[in-house]
């Protein structure tokens, strides 16, 4: 009976760990890849999602759309609240790869297999702001590359080539694995740099995130307008 009851915990223990383990970009390593022991923990103050689970960056299908996959300003993270160091932006927070336009390989790393709808990468806007939160406005609304998965279960380390679109600079790519027997995407966000300086952010683009005591409708002390002046 003892044996029993140690057994079936040993087993609970290893799938609820199966359950947890899914897949990841290793190269160009993705942002949680970088935080761990494997890749010299070239990110840092990641937290102990990434650091021990780069496989679970795991949220809802539907990336890009506005109402389906993860928030905006989360989508580094996926929503996942282990992971919420990810989300964490700016032009020198985080390792970035050398890249170049043109043909690249993404290998992926799966721990546990799964069927697969498809494999999408999206790339940040030419004038994307890097010291804003990661959002669908960042990034190009199409895939600049795509893999089918037919179906078929992931249970190798596949490399794709894909033709990386012309940039400058520092930008993020969104790598996703839709898989087709759960509801869910992985979402891992690799960080790149193709030399040279970002161009000029898009107007409005700072205007997302207002500094503390920006916030725009808020008067000037003694600029209130309508209020008369003593004696008036």
């Amino acid at each position: 009976m003892k044996l029993s009851k140690v057994f079936l915990a040993v087993t609970t223990l290893c799938m609820a760990g199966g359950a947890l383990a899914h897949g990841y970009v290793t190269e160009p390593a993705s942002r949680a890849a970088l935080c761990t022991a494997a890749q010299g923990n070239q990110n840092k103050d990641c937290g102990a999602g990434p650091q021990y689970e780069p496989q679970s960056v795991e949220g809802p299908d539907g990336f890009p759309a506005l109402n389906a996959g993860p928030a905006d300003g989360h989508l580094a993270s996926a929503g996942v609240a282990s992971m919420v160091n990810l989300d964490q932006q700016s032009a020198s927070r985080w390792t970035k790869h050398p890249m170049k336009a043109g043909k690249n390989s993404f290998t992926w790393k799966f721990t546990a297999a799964h069927k697969t709808g498809s494999w999408k990468y999206y790339i940040t806007k030419a004038n994307w702001n890097p010291n804003q939160p990661l959002t669908r406005n960042s990034f190009e609304a199409q895939p600049f590359c795509e893999v089918t998965g037919n179906g078929a279960i992931a249970n190798t380390n596949p490399k794709h080539e894909c033709d990386v679109p012309e940039r400058d600079g520092y930008q993020v790519i969104m790598a996703a694995w839709d898989v087709s027997d759960t509801g869910a995407t992985f979402y891992n966000v690799i960080d790149v740099d193709f030399g040279g300086n970002n161009p000029a952010p898009a107007p409005g683009d700072e205007e997302e995130n207002p500094a503390p005591g920006d916030e725009g409708d808020t008067p000037a002390p003694g600029d209130e307008g309508d209020t008369p002046a003593p004696g008036d």
